[in-house]
Order: C-alpha cells, then structure tokens, then sequence
C-alpha cells in the first residue's frame, strides 16, 4: 500500500505531495525526478491517508538518502581533530 508525502525543495517553501512505499520520516532526504531532472527534497509531512487531486499527475519518490556511511566518514574525520 502506498502512502503520500510533503516535500520540499531547498529553493522554495511550497510544499509538493509525492508518492511512496518507502519507510520514511520527517526530516529524511530522498530523490525525486521532476521535469527531467534529479533533485534531493526533505520530506516535511507524511500523511494518514494517501492525499491526492484527482486532477494532478503525481510520481512517485525515487529512493530515499541513506546517509549511514557519509555520516560515519564525517564522524571519523572529526575523531582526530
């Protein structure tokens, strides 16, 4: 079963409803293909019940970030200083 969420682009402060079957929280990064181009948004909301226009061609999140092994890089780096 999928689920929609609210999402943000770094540049604007509207929010735009995707859809996805991943797990995810507010806060996370994921990967979306819009207009041709790959873009990295922050999830703002999740919602209850799939919140969709009838009218509106909506799509679908691409992946989510996993930041597990940058964030264990940046952590090592920083162990030393």
């Amino acid at each position: 079963m999928f689920k929609t969420v609210g999402v943000k682009y770094s540049r604007s402060s509207q929010v735009y409803t995707f859809m996805t079957e991943f797990d995810c929280e507010v806060g996370d990064k994921a990967v979306v293909l819009t207009g041709g181009s790959w873009n990295v948004v922050t999830i703002v909301e999740i919602h209850d019940k799939p919140q969709l226009d009838g009218g509106y061609g909506y799509t679908w999140l691409v992946d989510i970030v996993d930041r597990t092994e940058y964030d264990a890089c940046v952590a090592k780096e920083h162990e030393g200083a």
